[in-house]
């Protein structure tokens, strides 16, 4: 099983380059781009 990330930053650019680096790296990337969206991933992941 992949290891998993969870990417939070208010820049969609930040966002988008960071998941598609831990991606080819193998982690299962989950993202938001603000603190209550961050938090439901959490809990749904």
């Amino acid at each position: 099983m992949a290891q998993s990330i969870l990417i939070v930053d208010d820049e969609k650019e930040i966002v988008s380059m960071l998941y598609c680096y831990f991606s080819k790296l193998g982690y299962t990337v989950y993202t938001a781009t603000a603190g209550n969206a961050a938090l439901k991933e959490v809990e749904k992941n």
